[in-house]
């Protein structure tokens, strides 16, 4: 990230410089910076496979080998709600729509946020729910 970071400050430079030459505005800015990549990378947490990890009070997940493709995982979550307890597992090889269920799974809890990413390669992302009772509630009763 940090050489990404470092060819996108170069990149703005040059842009700016040509856009001047040519008597041009230029208001592009990198995606991110150094501080952007250091303030990222102090937050990373690394979890072994068949470990628990809570990401919330009654909610934990574990990742498991997936075996295929270095540094993929399945990925299951196990979320408590008065007393019952559910599960979601996240699998499948590249290209069978995991990425497409997530953020549909993720709008419908209200989360606001454009930049979902592909389960299989994920670590953690944190979401902000909205409506994460609502929806569980909703599943549970589907069954």
């Amino acid at each position: 990230m940090m050489d990404s970071a470092h060819i996108q400050a170069r990149d703005a430079e040059y842009l700016r410089k040509q856009a001047k030459r040519k008597g041009e505005k230029f208001t592009w800015t990198p995606l991110f910076n150094e501080k952007d990549v250091i303030n990222a990378a102090n937050q990373i947490v690394t979890l072994s496979y068949e470990r628990n990890m809570f990401i919330a009070p009654d909610i934990q997940l574990k990742f498991f080998d997936a075996g295929h493709i270095l540094g993929s995982a399945i990925t299951e979550i196990w979320a408590t709600e008065e007393g019952k307890t559910s599960k979601i597992v996240f699998s499948g090889d590249l290209g069978v729509g995991k990425t497409v269920f997530t953020r549909g799974f993720a709008k419908g809890l209200e989360v606001e946020d454009e930049y979902i990413t592909s389960p299989t390669f994920t670590i953690i992302n944190e979401y902000e729910l909205r409506k994460a009772k609502e929806s569980i509630d909703e599943v549970n009763n589907e069954e």
